[in-house]
C-alpha cells in the first residue's frame, strides 16, 4: 500500500534539512507543549512513525538550541541597547511618580505651543550657561588687559630710564670732552715756558745736536 507522503515529509526525507542539530544521547527535556509537539510530529510524520523516541530527542534539542539561541539574542539587545540602565531608569522615574499627585505632562494638540513649553525649559538652562561663560569670559579678558596696561607702564618705565641714563652719558662725555680739552690747555702753556728758559740757558755759539757737541764761531 502506497503512503501518501506530506510537504513536512519531503521536508524530512530532502538532504539537510536537519542541519545544525546535534543529536544527543542525553535524557530529554521536558516537552513545553503537548501541542507543540504535534505538531512537530505531524511535520516529520513518516520518521516519527520509524523511530519515536529519536524524534523526541530531536524535538528537545531543537527546543533547547532555540531557547538557547531567543536568549542569547535578548542579551545582545539588552547590551547594544542598554537596556537594564533604561529600565531601571523607567522603575526609578516610575517610584518618584507615585509621590506626585498632579497630573503628568501632556500634549495639547497645538505643535507649536507645545514645542515651545517643551524646550522652553531647555532653551532657559543653556541661556544661563552661555551667560556663565560669558561671564568668565569677560572676566579674563578683563585680568588679560589688566595685564596688558600693566607691562605697557613697565616698558614705558623702562624708556624714561634708559632716556635717563642716556642724558646722564652724554653729559658725562661733554664734561670728559671738557675736561679733556682743559688739560689739554694747561699742558701747552706749562711746555712753553719752559722751552723758552732752556734756549735763554744755553750760551752763544754752541750748537748741541744728536752726536754733535762744541763752539762754533760767530
Amino acid at each position: 500500500m502506497a503512503t501518501k507522503l506530506t510537504s513536512c515529509d519531503k521536508k524530512q526525507r530532502s538532504p539537510g534539512s536537519l542541519t545544525g542539530l546535534v543529536l544527543d544521547p542525553s535524557p530529554p527535556l521536558p516537552s513545553p507543549l503537548p501541542s507543540s509537539y504535534q505538531r512537530f510530529t505531524d511535520c516529520y510524520k513518516h520518521f516519527y512513525q520509524l523511530q519515536p523516541e529519536m524524534t523526541q530527542r530531536i524535538y528537545d534539542k531543537f527546543i533547547s538550541q532555540l531557547q538557547t539561541s531567543v536568549r542569547e539574542e535578548i542579551s545582545e539587545i539588552k547590551e547594544e541597547g542598554n537596556l537594564e540602565a533604561v529600565l531601571n531608569s523607567l522603575d526609578k522615574i516610575v517610584e518618584e511618580g507615585k509621590d506626585h499627585k498632579e497630573p503628568a505632562w501632556r500634549p495639547s494638540g497645538i505643535p507649536e505651543k507645545d514645542l515651545c513649553s517643551a524646550m522652553a525649559p531647555y532653551f532657559l538652562q543653556q541661556r544661563d550657561t552661555l551667560r556663565r561663560h560669558v561671564q568668565k569670559q569677560e572676566a579674563k579678558n578683563k585680568e588679560l588687559a589688566d595685564a596688558v596696561l600693566a607691562g605697557r607702564r613697565q616698558v614705558e618705565e623702562l624708556q624714561q630710564q634708559v632716556q635717563a641714563r642716556q642724558q646722564a652719558w652724554q653729559a658725562l662725555h661733554k664734561e670728559q670732552k671738557e675736561l679733556l680739552e682743559v688739560l689739554g690747555g694747561l699742558s701747552e702753556e706749562t711746555a712753553q715756558p719752559q722751552s723758552t728758559g732752556q734756549l735763554r740757558s744755553r750760551p752763544c755759539g754752541w750748537h748741541t745736536g744728536p752726536g754733535q757737541a762744541g763752539y762754533e764761531n760767530s
